[in-house]
């Protein structure tokens, strides 16, 4: 990606993303999984994030509970472990102090990849 596509890679993931992991548990044991993910309701942004990073899935439209004039939103997920990691490594002069705090937290508890014996 071009410098100025990793930048708007960048706000997009500090404006409306999120840097975190998830547990999944599989074969007695509670796995750690990395999850970059943005949700918007412009469809034509999240697929932009798609095709620029060459990374993860797009999945929707979801349609929110009927509360209002609520919009159909879309998701973007990156969750395999060489691709966020590739992903923060490219953004990281781009991201603000409290994305690279939730990206230091991914980078600890990936490392750790089995949290405990499930119960």
């Amino acid at each position: 990606m071009k410098p100025e596509q990793l930048g708007w890679v960048a706000g997009i993931i500090e404006g409306e993303g999120s840097i975190s992991t998830t547990a999944v548990q599989k074969i007695g044991n509670v796995y750690i999984y990395p999850l970059i993910k943005v949700t918007m309701t412009d469809e034509d942004m999240v697929r932009r994030l798609h095709e620029w990073t060459g990374l993860g899935r797009v999945s929707g439209p979801f349609s929110p509970p009927s509360r209002g004039d609520n919009k159909p939103h879309w998701d973007w997920n990156v969750n395999r472990i060489a691709h966020v990691e590739a992903l923060l490594t490219a953004i990281w002069p781009f991201l603000g102090e409290r994305r690279r705090e939730q990206a230091a937290r991914l980078r600890g508890r990936v490392a750790e990849r089995t949290l405990k014996r499930a119960q």
